[in-house]
């Protein structure tokens, strides 16, 4: 029986590290699947970590953190694959943030021991440190790909892709959790987590095959399907700035992106193609610059000191004073207050 344990356990080890190569090759196409095959590698490392640990007497200190710190890693990485998933486009600039104690552990690994670090604490902290990470990810999935979801994702719940992620996140969160069922509630075997993750894998690849076309497949532009010409585009964007400076319809809270396709006889998709491509921002951003230009133009004005904030917020069209704040100091970089307190102090130090 100890012997199928072992076959059992490095073979998982062996595939998990082979699957993660697979989809890091593919990065290049879809760049959800770095994140996706660096999952796969931590988890190959993780398990490598356990299995040392259950079949050999005597592993380092080295192996202990570099399995430690691989465990640290395996939620973040999944976090940012659904994300990435979710969102279509490349990770943020501070996703390495979520790598920080990955990154702690390894740069002390020479000095980390079993005893000083983690039986004093340390493995419990990464424990309950991945319990949180299982939550977001799950949370993440839940906000992306279930039912309510739909509309936004009706490729991936079409093309079978999603079965696939649902099934992944499943096995790596009981996966993890059988490391904190043994430590922490001390009710599963130490060797649940890596031969449950060696059996599940074989699922996992047979789906990867099955659905490699969709998973590997490349995100598709929102709007590659449309057909604008350049010149369509210009006159485009000057009909919209013609309505923007004529009639002002930015001061109407209520001002939509169908009022302005009414407005200029533009449709709507092609509208909002026009503003991710001739604007570079979308409808919202667009015109909440043009009420945050107004305001500025009342804020200067001494006629109108009266005005309280709250006041000029709903005069320049937004439908709420948090709202106003938020985007005012986003485009300005200051507060509306702070903005008016800075104008009376120029002006009084011109009078």
């Amino acid at each position: 029986m100890e012997t199928v344990v072992l076959v059992l356990c490095w073979l998982g080890v062996l595939q998990s590290l082979l699957l993660g190569l697979y989809f890091l090759s593919n990065a290049r196409h879809n760049n959800s699947n770095l994140f996706l095959g660096i999952a796969l590698i931590l988890i190959g490392v993780r398990a490598t970590k356990s299995t040392l640990f259950i079949f050999t007497a005597d592993v380092s200190e080295f192996v202990f953190n570099i399995g430690f710190a691989a465990h640290s890693a395996i939620g973040p990485s999944l976090l940012l694959y659904i994300r990435t998933l979710r969102k279509g486009k490349a990770h943020a600039r501070n996703s390495f943030l979520h790598f920080i104690p990955f990154i702690l552990i390894v740069a002390f690994s020479m000095v980390l021991t079993i005893d000083n670090f983690w039986y004093k604490g340390g493995y419990g902290a990464l424990l309950y440190y991945t319990l949180f990470y299982i939550g977001l990810y799950c949370f993440e999935f839940y906000q992306g790909f279930t039912a309510n979801a739909a509309k936004q994702h009706q490729d991936l719940r079409a093309s079978g892709s999603v079965r696939w992620i649902t099934v992944f996140v499943g096995t790596v969160s009981i996966f993890q959790l059988a490391y904190f069922t043994n430590y922490v509630l001390s009710i599963t075997p130490y060797t649940a987590a890596p031969v449950f993750y060696s059996i599940a894998l074989y699922f996992i690849t047979f789906s990867v095959l099955k659905n490699k076309a969709e998973i590997n497949r490349e995100p598709k532009n929102k709007y590659q399907n449309l057909r604008v010409s350049d010149v369509m585009l210009e006159d485009f964007k000057q009909r919209i700035l013609t309505v923007m400076e004529t009639q002002r319809p930015y001061l109407d809270s209520t001002f939509s992106l169908q009022k302005l396709s009414a407005m200029t006889t533009i449709p709507q998709h092609q509208l909002s193609h026009t503003f991710s491509s001739t604007f570079n921002q979308n409808f919202t951003n667009f015109i909440n610059s043009y009420r945050i230009e107004e305001s500025k133009k009342i804020l200067c004005d001494p006629e109108k000191e009266y005005l309280s904030i709250a006041g000029i917020a709903y005069e320049c069209g937004f439908n709420s004073l948090s709202s106003f704040n938020v985007s005012f100091k986003k485009n300005i970089g200051v507060t509306p207050s702070v903005f008016k307190k800075e104008v009376s102090k120029s002006i009084q130090i011109k009078a």
